[in-house]
């Protein structure tokens, strides 16, 4: 009888990288690559949000953009904060080139974290970084 191969799918990972980028290759066994990963994404996501400000993350005010930005689950969270504000009147609207900026700048990070997210369910956990020093056409080192 031949062995099952470790399936190679890692959907609770892909799930976790989704709530929070970095964590999935966290719990995979890769924490550097998992740091590496939400420095970039959360960064980028929270400049969009000092750029633009809360308004910018808004499912009924853009919704397509919305789309994008769904891919970082944090985005879900603003936006139910951000309605709360803005039918309470604490949340002032933003316009113009920051707006814009923001809105781009937290679509990418979400589309950022769906790569990312990707890498996750797939990732072999265990595969070697670097591999043997053979090139083609040479054999291994003596």
């Amino acid at each position: 009888m031949s062995e099952v191969p470790p399936s190679r799918w890692h959907p609770a990972a892909a799930v976790a990288a989704w709530l929070l980028p970095g964590l999935g290759h966290v719990l995979l066994g890769q924490p550097r690559r998992g740091a590496f990963i939400a420095v970039g994404i959360i960064g980028l996501w929270s400049l969009g949000l000092v750029i633009g400000g809360l308004s910018v993350i808004s499912r009924d005010a853009h919704p397509l953009w919305f789309l994008g930005q769904l891919l970082l689950a944090p985005s879900v969270i603003v936006d139910a904060l951000g309605g709360y504000f803005r039918h309470a009147g604490l949340l002032a609207e933003s316009f113009g080139r920051p707006a814009e900026h923001g809105l781009l700048y937290t679509t990418l990070a979400g589309m950022l974290n769906l790569m990312a997210v990707v890498d996750a369910l797939y990732r072999d956990p265990v595969e070697p970084r670097h591999r043997p020093e053979t090139a083609p056409g040479r054999g291994a080192r003596p």
